[in-house]
């Protein structure tokens, strides 16, 4: 009797437990956390933060705690790996990424021209894993063929694009990521259905309004600056 006592006492406090948990408020979510958002049960934690490197500030903001979980540099067409363009400043591409030691590194590239650059250059340096975004499907198309394992691609979309053509040229990319500027719960869920995550990208928004669009569609990233 004793025994199966103990096993309901024991059964009571691990439900009471994993509902207590299910129960938590987003905010109560460290940012740090991993998003959590099942379509199913309409489950959301907290988004992941990415940090617009568009000054020199913005790269100092790496180094704080807690810091952003990821560094969006937009590197244009830049041919160049060591004369980068931040703000009015000219940086060298390794010294961004010794500022990533704690974040990942997601860089913007405009065209075929400069995936080539940035390609070889990663090939002298062997740099750490990193997300590389990008409209120009060529551009994708030629980071696509090649063997550099630590490399994800996220597919930048048009704005007024089909979502069915969205996730189609994702896939034929081998994008495993969707950037959009904005989009609603609908276009999320369907994405994600499709086995893409989403990230907002919206340099108009402050940071409280990113976090709040980023969490109320269930999207996984969004740019703050």
């Amino acid at each position: 009797m004793k025994k199966l006592l103990s096993l309901i006492i024991s059964l009571i406090l691990i439900l009471s437990l994993g509902l207590s948990a299910f129960a938590a408020p987003v905010e109560e979510i460290g940012l740090a956390d991993p998003i959590i958002y099942e379509p199913e049960t309409k489950l959301i934690g907290a988004p992941v933060v990415i940090e617009n490197i568009s000054t020199i500030e913005n790269l100092k903001n790496l180094d704080k705690s807690p810091a952003p979980q990821g560094a969006w540099l937009d590197i244009g067409s830049a041919k160049n790996m060591d004369a980068l363009s931040i703000g009015k400043e000219k940086i060298a591409l390794s010294y961004f990424l010794t500022w990533c030691e704690t974040t990942t590194p997601i860089l913007k590239v405009n065209n075929k021209r400069t995936a080539e650059a940035l390609y070889n250059y990663l090939l002298e340096e062997n740099e750490i894993d990193l997300i590389i975004a990008s409209q120009s499907t060529s551009a994708l198309k030629f980071f696509a063929k090649q063997s550099l394992d630590n490399i994800t691609l996220a597919y930048i979309a048009k704005e007024k694009a089909k979502l069915e053509k969205i996730a189609e040229t994702s896939h034929e990319l081998g994008a495993k990521i969707c950037v959009l500027e904005k989009a609603d719960r609908e276009t999320v869920e369907y994405l994600q259905s499709r086995f893409l995550s989403v990230t907002f990208f919206n340099e108009d928004l402050n940071t409280r309004d990113s976090l709040d669009s980023a969490t109320n569609c269930g999207a996984n990233g969004v740019v703050v600056n």
